[in-house]
């Protein structure tokens, strides 16, 4: 069975950041958690209603708080989950970690961002592997330039998919 991905938009609010979801034969991964509190509650419902299988991980695309942020009530509902970034990921998010987490809060209001945004581990590898998918591959790309120096992308060879995070636009032209 060939990997099967899901795509869910956050609030316009939320900065209409996407949330993908990877489903293999016998496990999930998310990639990019959504930036407030209410769109994080939307993919928790979104992925129970998506799928009945566990989810094995999060992954993060970049550094930007609308790409990782509200990863934390998606980790409480799915407490066997990991949450994972690439090395220059997770530096780039501990650069601005203390400048944004005190940001935000200003800007959306504290019933909308996490007063402690969890950051992810650092996932020194180049692809991972679902179980019972081993002909589906998830490979690592990157840093690769989006809207900011250290974007992952994540490249599904067997499924001719690739996640892109901030990479590519398809709804219309980023703000910035």
């Amino acid at each position: 069975m060939p990997l099967q991905t899901y795509h869910h938009s956050a609030s316009s609010k939320g900065l209409g950041s996407v949330t993908t979801l990877i489903v293999g034969a016998k496990e999930a991964v998310l990639i990019d958690a959504p930036f407030l509190l209410p769109d994080a509650k939307s993919v928790i419902s979104w992925i129970q209603a998506t799928t009945d299988k566990p989810l094995k991980a999060i992954f993060v695309t970049h550094h930007h708080p609308d790409h990782f942020f509200s990863a934390n009530p998606i980790l409480e509902a799915f407490p066997s989950a990991e949450f994972y970034a690439a090395p220059y990921v997770l530096a780039g998010i501990n650069r601005e970690y203390d400048d944004k987490v005190s940001y935000w809060p200003t800007v959306f209001g504290k019933d909308n961002v996490p007063e402690a945004p969890r950051k992810p581990k650092v996932f020194d590898f180049s692809f991972f592997m679902f179980e019972d998918n081993p002909g589906s591959p998830v490979v690592l790309l990157g840093p690769l330039q989006g809207d900011s120096v250290d974007h992952t992308i994540f490249w599904m060879p067997s499924e001719r998919t690739v996640v892109c995070g901030d990479t590519i636009y398809g709804r219309s032209t980023h703000v910035w």
